[in-house]
């Protein structure tokens, strides 16, 4: 072995400090400013239904942030804590009946509803997650929520009338 010449493993780490050193100054300023960007437009959203903008794109913003919010919590349950639900749909859908039954029905405002609602969904969501969560194996909690989903899909329309808020 030459005396001179550097050991592999000396080596490869060179490379990979070589490799790695120039984008790292890139992720460190995209890390920085997306927040920031994302914040911005944000507000950005949240001043155009005062400046005049349509109602379609109020309807629309609505719809889009609604969205977002089920879809962050699906990511909660499904990828950070690796539970493989399926009754997202029905807790949102009940989170919305029982809204619209407050407002309409109960006479309660829209603001106070909201709360309430969460606390609703989040007691039926315990009443059907803690059995389903008790019972060993991953497909358990799958096919329970499922079942609990597609039960609770016709709940609304079996009394023969819709309940709509006015």
């Amino acid at each position: 072995m030459n005396a001179a010449a550097p050991p592999l493993a000396q080596t490869h780490q060179a490379a990979g400090k070589a490799a790695r050193a120039p984008a790292t100054p890139r992720l460190a300023l995209l890390a920085r400013w997306l927040p920031v960007a994302g914040w911005l437009v944000l507000a950005v959203l949240m001043v155009i239904p005062a400046i005049g903008g349509s109602r379609y794109l109020l309807y629309l913003g609505t719809l889009i942030a609604l969205q977002a919010a089920l879809a962050t919590s699906l990511n909660l349950v499904m990828g950070y804590a690796g539970q493989f639900a399926m009754s997202h749909a029905a807790f949102y859908g009940f989170g919305a009946y029982a809204s619209a039954l407050l407002v309409g029905s109960a006479g309660l405002g829209f603001w106070i509803s909201i709360p309430v609602t969460m606390l609703l969904a989040a007691v039926l969501a315990a009443c059907i997650g803690y059995p389903a969560l008790r019972y060993t194996g991953g497909v358990h909690l799958a096919l329970i929520t499922f079942a609990f989903d597609q039960l609770l899909h016709p709940a609304p329309h079996s009394r023969g009338e819709v309940h709509v808020a006015r």
